[in-house]
C-alpha cells in the first residue's frame, strides 16, 4: 500500500483520514484485520485502546479511519515515517509491518462565537 501524500491532521478537528487496506493488490478480506495500531511521533494509536474516537477499523475491517486531529496536546508540524502495524489471526501478537507514512498537523483557525 502506498500513500500518495502526507495524512492532514487539523488540530482539535475531527476531520478524518481513511486508508483501505490493500495487500498485493487486493482489498484484505472481511473482518481479516482484528486491530491496528498508528503510532508517528511520540503518538500512539491502537484500535484496541483507543476505539472509534480516534482510531477504527470500519467497512468490515477493510478500512481504517484515524480523527489525527483528535489526539491530545498535538503539536503543529511535519512527523515523518509514522508506522501502521495490522494484526490478523495469523499475526495476533507481532502483527505486520503494513506502510509507513508521514502525518502533517496544523492549527485550523476558526471564528470565536
Amino acid at each position: 500500500m502506498a500513500l500518495s501524500g502526507p495524512l492532514m491532521a487539523y488540530i482539535d478537528r475531527g476531520n478524518t483520514e481513511k486508508l483501505e487496506l490493500i495487500q498485493n493488490g487486493e482489498i484484505v478480506p472481511a473482518h481479516a484485520i482484528t486491530r491496528a495500531v498508528f503510532r508517528f511521533g511520540g503518538y500512539c494509536l491502537d484500535t484496541a485502546i483507543h476505539g472509534s474516537e480516534l482510531i477504527e477499523l470500519i467497512n468490515d475491517a477493510q478500512v481504517l479511519r484515524m480523527r489525527l486531529g483528535l489526539v491530545p496536546n498535538l503539536v503543529p508540524g511535519t512527523y515523518k515515517r509514522g508506522t501502521l502495524t495490522l494484526f490478523d489471526e495469523l499475526t495476533p501478537v507481532y502483527g505486520k509491518a503494513w506502510v509507513r507514512a508521514d502525518v502533517r498537523a496544523e492549527l485550523w483557525p476558526v471564528c470565536n462565537a
